[in-house]
């Protein structure tokens, strides 16, 4: 027979998954325990939530995020906020272009006579770009992940430290107009912060299904951004 706190822990879930997070009291509350109760329950499943500032969000693996599960996602608004975007980019500029589904569509939008210099983590976005003669591709090396479908190394931020990315173009699992941007994994999270650092002009694309959610890795704040850009322009 399931104990009491097992039985919490499977209503918790059903709660978070109906609503993506909550705070500690809140939870408490719902639950009609305290809080210390919810937070012992938590530390006995770090396997399937993750506390964060005392908001709890079930972890990315319960999630299930993957590239394949994102392209689900509408692709008409997907492919029109990419071209939006693409208006910002100027011939023979050195861009960064994130991981994600979004922007494979950038890469599409990009006009065959701008002669780029592409930099990315994004093995998809690599993919896209190889046989194109106009655009200088430069693929950031280390660990794949295929969830993501990226590439990290801790030395990344050194190799970008000696290129001069004039602008980069980011994709988020969610956007929080007060909060910023945010992700599900902290690799995710490291690469995205190293590029911001080292580019002047830093842009956020995602489509309009994205505002208002809250992933559980937050890697920039709003005013970080240049611009905000969905499939009706910049917000």
């Amino acid at each position: 027979m399931p104990s009491k706190r097992d039985l919490r822990i499977e209503q918790l879930k059903r709660i978070l998954t109906e609503r993506g997070r909550l705070h500690l009291r809140d939870i408490a509350t719902l639950l009609d325990v305290s809080e210390m109760t919810v937070r012992r329950d938590i530390a006995a499943a770090t396997q399937d939530f993750m506390n964060l500032g005392g908001h709890v969000f079930l972890a990315p693996a319960q999630r299930s995020y993957t590239l394949a599960a994102e392209a689900g996602a509408p692709s008409g608004a997907k492919a029109e906020a990419a071209r939006q975007a693409a208006r910002l980019l100027r011939p023979n500029a050195t861009v960064f272009i994130d991981s994600g589904t979004t922007l494979l569509h950038l890469v599409d939008a990009i006009p065959g006579d701008y002669h780029l210099t592409v930099v990315t983590s994004s093995l998809n976005v690599a993919t896209r770009i190889a046989d194109r003669k106009d655009i200088r591709l430069l693929l950031l090396g280390g660990l794949y992940h295929p969830a993501s479908d990226c590439f990290i190394a801790s030395s990344d931020s050194g190799v970008l430290s000696n290129l001069g990315i004039s602008i980069a173009f980011f994709s988020a699992g969610g956007y929080d107009p007060n909060r910023g941007a945010s992700c599900y994994q902290v690799y995710e999270a490291e690469i995205k912060r190293a590029v911001m650092m080292q580019c002047r002009e830093n842009h956020l694309v995602i489509d309009s299904s994205k505002i208002g959610h809250l992933q559980p890795i937050i890697f920039a704040a709003p005013e970080k951004f240049a611009s905000a850009i969905t499939e009706h322009g910049v917000i």
